[in-house]
């Protein structure tokens, strides 16, 4: 367990409590350069209310709007790709999270390919079984979030860590 998936503790933490938990789960964010511009893809799964919320970004040197964001949706943890030393953008994207008091864990690059994240959502997401995999999945391909490709590689990691 980790601050953003207590799921495996659920039942100690929070049985004889009546208040419900206020964790705001796992954040993913996943930084890309197009056109020159720095562009942020974010997706955000709350296992407590069962959402799960996407965007993507512009950004400045400064992260202002990440930090706006953060503040916003109140993770406990966040998602970042393993980086090296050498890759800024993700150092102060690391320094800019801390900062707000949130955690970092760092996931592996591959965990970041939006290669499956269909089907991932068609497993999620059908109440039953019986319901044709594929209609959904023509249906989950035609959502607008769909064409969010930094925030889909952000979501991919997200549900890779809370499985």
């Amino acid at each position: 367990g980790s601050p953003g998936n207590l799921t495996q503790f659920e039942d100690i933490l929070f049985s004889s409590s009546s208040t419900s938990q206020e964790s705001s789960g796992v954040l993913s964010c996943k930084l890309a350069i197009e056109n020159g511009v720095t562009m942020l893809g974010l997706a955000l799964i709350d296992v407590h209310t069962l959402t799960i919320k996407l965007c993507e970004v512009t950004v400045s040197n400064h992260y202002s709007n990440l930090e706006t964001i953060l503040v916003q949706l109140g993770p406990k943890e966040c998602l970042l790709p393993t980086f090296t030393s050498t890759e800024d953008n993700y150092l102060q994207l690391k320094t800019v999270i801390e900062k707000s008091g949130v955690l970092v864990t760092e996931r592996p690059k591959a965990d970041f390919s939006s290669k499956d994240i269909k089907q991932d959502l068609c497993r999620l997401l059908i109440k039953n079984k019986d319901e044709e995999n594929d209609k959904f999945e023509m249906k989950i391909g035609v959502m607008p979030e769909m064409q969010m490709e930094h925030a889909k590689c952000a979501l991919s990691a997200a549900i890779k860590f809370l499985q």
